[in-house]
């Protein structure tokens, strides 16, 4: 299904953003 792939990209998207902020707050 599209709808599982776009919602898998979107999770994807999410945690690379967490991640981020985690680094950031380490620093």
């Amino acid at each position: 299904r599209i709808t599982c792939i776009i919602e898998e990209d979107k999770v994807k998207d999410a945690v690379r953003a967490i991640h981020k902020a985690f680094e950031m707050e380490k620093d």
